[in-house]
């Protein structure tokens, strides 16, 4: 079965982009050159390990390396090694890596304003050249894949998976409260659903609060700056023109609504110690009702440690009466990978890229890991979690994409926004404090003359 409507909609991802960084026409020169066929070994960074993780995509990486090795690799001398580098400071470490001419060969690139500072900086490569000289290999990719990594007319990263972000429910709970996902269409439902669940003695939501985690919690209150006040809030900010604030509405009302729930109880009572990890093992088990999470967290509901599969499904962030964003649109991203500056052997990089890109990786990818691909690959839906299923369907009225806004804002920006939600979400600073000094950061932004990279 060939799925295209769910990943589709990220062709609408150009437009959404545009409205933080402008994407203009150019062309990038080639690089690489002959590789030698001498052995070698090629180490991969990611921001979690095969070895140890029960996410099921992290260990499908972990299947797809030694199968590369074992086959393609083989065949070329060359053994790809994993890096972990902790999610939490994968951002950070990767810039210090490029700075130090450090960096691992090839490597997992988040998408929007990490992409395009890391690729200005010329810590990773442009990987057009590569794709303008075999078409066969970029006529695979659906429409649209490569528009949160494009900038300049340079493609910095090559997309190999695409997630979009919703409310993920425990439909057994949800029987035994009495809730019905078809009903949350705004926040007031959404707010009387999580009585309700409270009311039948479940726990409606769970969110993390431990240090770093800030990411997380922007997947609940990020959306409802959205819904509030439009994708193009950010847009003066991210540009960092001269009167962009974050004191306004849009910004201070989704933290209110944000702590609403922690005042009412609808979040498990362990949240400002919970770290993510902690937070898929609490609805893992069945101990509270809804997660608002990335797609990627379909192989983390299906894994072996699991007590919800098949009982999980999915219904869309619902909207904010009189807000101005658009209900219809979803948080997305995709995951890319790229080849960097300090890489050893760029043409048997490329055999590596292409293979996380190619026909079997893809399909495996949806259909053992729950994520959905990014190219044309023919995948078997009876193989899929019922969650993609789910959240295909539940997709199909959608009217695009916009990005995750720690991606959108870069990476020391984009940290900050994160830091600042976790900064009154535990409690430390009330919201008003927390985007005050958010606001202040901006400032010293604007100061600087609006490069990032005098932030670094």
């Amino acid at each position: 079965m060939k799925t295209k409507r769910l990943l589709a909609l990220v062709a609408s991802a150009a437009l959404m982009l545009s409205v933080f960084t402008a994407c203009n026409g150019g062309e990038g020169g080639s690089e690489g050159g002959e590789g030698g066929k001498e052995p070698i070994t090629l180490v991969h960074a990611y921001w979690d390990n095969p070895e140890s993780s029960v996410d099921l995509m992290t260990q499908l990486y972990g299947k797809g390396r030694k199968d590369f090795n074992d086959t393609i690799g083989k065949e070329n001398n060359l053994t790809m090694e994993w890096l972990h580098i902790n999610s939490n400071d994968y951002g950070t470490k990767i810039t210090a890596m490029g700075v130090a001419n450090q960096m691992p060969d090839t490597l997992h690139q988040q998408p929007g304003a990490k992409t395009k500072e890391m690729g200005e900086q010329g810590f990773i490569k442009d990987m057009k050249p590569f794709l303008d000289a075999d078409k066969e290999w970029a006529d695979t990719f659906l429409e649209g894949m490569a528009d949160q990594v494009t900038f300049d007319g340079k493609q910095y990263a090559i997309p190999i998976q695409f997630a979009v972000s919703a409310v993920f429910y425990n439909t057994e709970l949800f029987d035994q409260a009495g809730v019905k996902a078809a009903d949350i269409k705004t926040w007031d439902n959404f707010l009387a659903a999580c009585q309700k669940l409270k009311d039948a003695g479940i726990t409606p939501l769970c969110l993390p609060g431990e240090a770093n985690s800030g990411w997380a919690i922007s997947l609940f209150t990020g959306q409802l700056v959205q819904r509030i006040g439009g994708e193009e809030i950010f847009a003066p900010i991210r540009n960092l023109e001269k009167d962009s604030t974050f004191m306004q509405d849009a910004f201070l009302k989704a933290g209110e609504m944000t702590m609403d729930l922690v005042k009412k109880g609808y979040v498990q009572d362990t949240y400002i110690g919970d770290s993510v990890d902690q937070n898929y093992a609490t609805f893992k088990q069945g101990l509270c009702a809804m997660q608002c999470q990335g797609s990627w967290a379909i192989g983390n509901y299906n894994g072996d440690d699991s007590t919800i599969k098949g009982k999980v499904s999915v219904f869309p962030f619902p909207e904010v009466t009189g807000g101005k964003g658009d209900s219809s649109k979803w948080m997305g991203k995709t995951d890319n990978v790229t080849i960097s500056k300090n890489c050893k052997d760029v043409d048997r990089a490329l055999l590596w890229i292409k293979y996380l890109s190619g026909e079997t990786f893809q399909r495996w990818t949806v259909e053992e890991a729950g994520k959905f691909p990014t190219t044309n690959v023919e995948y078997d839906a009876s193989k899929c979690a019922t969650e993609v299923q789910a959240v295909t369907e539940i997709s199909g009225s959608s009217t695009g994409v916009y990005p995750y806004i720690d991606e959108c804002l870069g990476n020391t920006f984009g940290k900050e926004w994160n830091n600042c939600l976790s900064a009154f979400f535990t409690g430390a600073k009330t919201v008003e404090a927390a985007f005050q000094d958010l606001q202040a950061y901006n400032e010293s932004m604007k100061a600087k003359g609006g490069s990032e990279k005098a932030a670094e």
